[in-house]
């Protein structure tokens, strides 16, 4: 956990970030790592009540009992894409804002889509032209 500092909002960050992301938590928040923790549940009966925001990323998302755990919570941010392991039924319920990172990936996957489509028309010639 980095100083707590009465000014600024307290982060759970759920999994490992990147370093620069890392950094930018780390400057600004006050961090919770909860990954290194090895009773997690006993962690966040003694800090949850002032965590006002999460960290995580679209695999890991945020379990429905840590969730709950954070009565303070106000949002939860994804880094990366994908909401499928973020209930969010509960998040409205509670009011909390959810975000991702639109648009991240979209060009990649275009530009793969391309290439596989490329690929399998190369594919296609080459059985033809063996035929």
């Amino acid at each position: 956990m980095t100083q707590a500092h009465p000014q600024r909002p307290e982060v759970l960050i759920v999994a490992p970030m990147t370093v620069y992301v890392m950094q930018a938590l780390e400057h600004d928040d006050t961090t919770h790592r909860l990954w290194e923790q090895s009773d997690r549940a006993a962690y966040l009966r003694a800090h949850g009540a002032g965590i006002r925001g999460v960290a995580t990323n679209g695999g890991v998302g945020l379990k429905p009992e840590i969730m709950a755990a954070l009565p303070a919570l106000e949002m939860v941010a994804i880094y990366g894409v994908g909401l499928d392991a973020i209930d969010l039924n509960e998040a409205a319920r509670r009011g909390l804002k959810v975000s991702t990172t639109p648009d991240v990936l979209t060009n990649d996957v275009a530009d793969q889509g391309l290439a596989v489509s490329v690929s399998l028309e190369a594919q296609d010639q080459q059985v033809i032209l063996e035929e």
